[in-house]
């Protein structure tokens, strides 16, 4: 499987639409993810005794799982000092 997600910077409203790989459209403010506070757990169904998972609640919805990896990745590269210069 390949993913490859895009980020986009808005400057006007759009009213996007779902499709087949995707049953609903949630927006989140970036100041929310770029929170670390933000970052919560979960007991997810997974095998017979279940795992604790990190994810985001945002709202009344769970983020968790590949969604939740993606948007982390995504954020740390928004975070994170090219030049090397956030460590002191």
């Amino acid at each position: 499987m390949i993913v490859a997600p895009f980020t986009f910077l808005l400057t006007a409203t759009v009213h996007p639409t779902t499709s087949r790989e995707a049953t609903e459209i949630l927006w989140v403010p970036m100041s929310f993810l770029l929170n670390e506070k933000s970052i919560s757990h979960f007991a997810a169904p997974i095998g017979e005794k279940g795992g604790s998972m990190p994810c985001y609640r945002y709202s009344d919805h769970v983020i968790w799982g590949l969604s939740f990896r993606i948007i982390r990745e995504i954020v740390s590269k928004m975070t994170s000092d090219p030049y090397g210069q956030d460590a002191k």
